[in-house]
């Protein structure tokens, strides 16, 4: 039969494996502020990157007008 000390022993190693529904609660939200502040951070590099990728764009393009313009000028001469 299980004397008291049995259950104190089990109800020891339970608490130390598992923890309370508050305590989940608390680390959940330490957790999702940790997370909101990487989107945030991801959110700035995203648009950092779309501007960065619409300027290599416009380069490309102003290379591409200068050398299409070269050569008509020497076809053209």
């Amino acid at each position: 039969m299980l004397t008291q000390e049995d259950i104190n022993a089990i109800m020891d190693r339970v608490r130390a494996e598992f923890v309370t529904r508050s305590e989940c609660d608390s680390q959940m939200e330490t957790m999702k502020e940790s997370y909101h502040g990487i989107d945030v951070r991801l959110a700035v590099i995203e648009n950092e990157v779309s501007k960065t990728t619409k300027l290599q764009w416009a380069v490309l393009i102003a290379v591409i007008t200068a050398i299409v313009g070269a050569i008509m000028t020497l076809i053209l001469k």
